[in-house]
């Protein structure tokens, strides 16, 4: 099943829709219009122009003061994440993104354009622009205290075009994807390899495995097919 929406996703060429029931954390089923195959850059570098240009309204949560520095802040963020640098950012501001981007690069596979696996917690994680929400289930947040700044921005965001794109996460993939035993079921000749399909999927079904992952290898380095290679695959599928 991973697999497949893997494949169906990444073979999609340029923008498009993608209609589905979701089911978060906090209980909350919706119906969701997402766009994959953006460019999540370009919603960036558009929100360069907006920001400054979103003016303040007086209200009882946060003063004029906070705001200015939410929004000084949201800049400054977008602009390490466009490496864009800028008298604004200081030593620590650029260790501590690049810390986080080299965390997120050895926690993360990329399986896709804008899909990466999480090797931890064995997650499917789907970068995309939501278009349309319709809830189904009303879910059950927990009450938050927010700060002012934190409200602060929460109210520049509703007029940012990066605010729209959502990280999808799919989860209790171990059935699919998580790895429970290895074997090794033949060994090859001199020119060739002698596999039984009996062999080879017997101790698959002795562990109730899901899914199988057949591997070779080439002690010559020539990875290209043998037509013993091709026969023995053809077989085992």
């Amino acid at each position: 099943m991973l697999q497949r929406l893997v494949q169906a996703l990444n073979n999609a060429k340029g923008s498009k829709f993608v209609a589905f029931t979701y089911t978060n954390k906090f209980g909350e089923e919706a119906s969701r219009l997402i766009q994959i195959n953006t460019i999540y850059e370009n919603a960036l570098k558009k929100d360069l122009v907006s920001i400054p240009q979103v003016e303040y309204v007086q209200n009882d949560k946060f003063d004029r003061a906070t705001f200015i520095t939410a929004q000084a802040e949201l800049l400054k963020s977008i602009k390490m994440s466009l490496g864009i640098n800028d008298d604004t950012m200081n030593k620590s501001d650029k260790e501590t993104h690049s810390n986080r981007s080299n965390g997120q690069k050895n926690a993360y596979v990329k399986v896709a354009k804008n899909m990466k696996f999480n090797l931890e917690k064995q997650q499917l994680h789907i970068f995309a622009k939501e278009v349309r929400k319709t809830i189904l289930v009303e879910g059950e947040y927990p009450q938050v205290k927010k700060r002012a700044k934190t409200m602060a921005k929460d109210f520049i965001r509703k007029q940012m075009k990066s605010s729209k794109y959502r990280n999808y996460v799919i989860s209790n993939l171990d059935g699919y994807i998580k790895i429970i035993g290895v074997e090794l079921v033949s060994m090859r000749t001199s020119n060739e390899i002698l596999v039984c399909a009996k062999e080879v999927f017997c101790g698959a079904l002795i562990k109730r495995a899901c899914k199988v992952i057949l591997v070779h290898n080439h002690p010559r380095n020539r990875l290209f097919p043998s037509v013993s290679d091709i026969d023995v695959t053809d077989r085992l599928i």
